[in-house]
Parts: C-alpha cells; sequence; structure tokens
C-alpha cells in the first residue's frame, strides 16, 4: 500500500522529499513506531508553505516539521517559527538538543507539533549527515 493509504493523516509527518519520505519509513518499521502518515514536499520551500494548512487540518492531532538545517540553522529554525506563530503554536527561539515538541491546549483545535533539523537540531547539514553518523567507523563501502 501506499504510505498515505496505509497511515493515519490525524498524525502527520512533513518531510523534505523522497529521500526523507524512504528514511523515515525505514525508522518507523524498525522502531515498531504507531502509525502515521509521511508527507514528502518538493523541497523546503514547499515544505515551509504547508505548515500553516497542515496545522489547521480538522481532527489532527499531531504534525511532525523534519527539515535540513543546511547552512543556516538559526534562519531555518525563524522559518518554521513563523510559520507556527500564525496559526498560533509559539515554538522556543532556538532548536533544543533534545528535539521541540509543543502540545497545544486542547481548546485550541492545534495538534501537538514536533519538530527537529537535521543533522541534530543544532548544527549545520542535513539529513545524509544524520545518516552518516550513524554507520560503523571504517565502514568498508561509505566511501
Amino acid at each position: 500500500m501506499p504510505n498515505g493509504e496505509q497511515d493515519s493523516a490525524s498524525r502527520m509527518l512533513l518531510v523534505e522529499g523522497g529521500t526523507d519520505e524512504h528514511v523515515a519509513l525505514h525508522i518507523r518499521k524498525r522502531a515498531s513506531i504507531s502509525k502515521f502518515k509521511i508527507e514528502p514536499k518538493r523541497g523546503k520551500d514547499e515544505l515551509l508553505k504547508s505548515i500553516p494548512h497542515e496545522a489547521e487540518v480538522e481532527d489532527r492531532v499531531a504534525l511532525g516539521v523534519v527539515l535540513d538545517a543546511n547552512g543556516d540553522p538559526a534562519g531555518r529554525w525563524r522559518a518554521i517559527e513563523d510559520r507556527l506563530r500564525d496559526v498560533g503554536i509559539e515554538l522556543p527561539s532556538f532548536p533544543q538538543p533534545e528535539g521541540v515538541v509543543i502540545n497545544s491546549e486542547p481548546s485550541s483545535g492545534l495538534p501537538r507539533v514536533g519538530v527537529w533539523m537535521m543533522p541534530d537540531n543544532e548544527s549545520r547539514g542535513e539529513l545524509e549527515n544524520f545518516l552518516a553518523e550513524m554507520l560503523p567507523p571504517n565502514d568498508a563501502v561509505w566511501p
């Protein structure tokens, strides 16, 4: 079944693209995490643009956002923060190393929101840096 058909749209994870989707699918399967829909966007701009709409979907209980920090972690964070603030969800001013989860008031109709910037919620980089850190030292295949 395609990703969206088997998963609950009440729990959504937004990712930048297809590679991120496949990594998230494998991590979800490996960790036996409860079902949620993974929505790949066509890059950072489309992902950022979709945040306000996705946060306001009726019956959405959880929304996750995974975005590469690339060369400007502070700028990427502000971009996410601005879009969530537009719908009434306040993020801390800076990402936290352990990740950020915001529990909205149940009466607000807004979902619980989690935000993670690749590779580690602090550094410049991307998904590929995160994956490289998972490899054993001196891996023969990596080069």
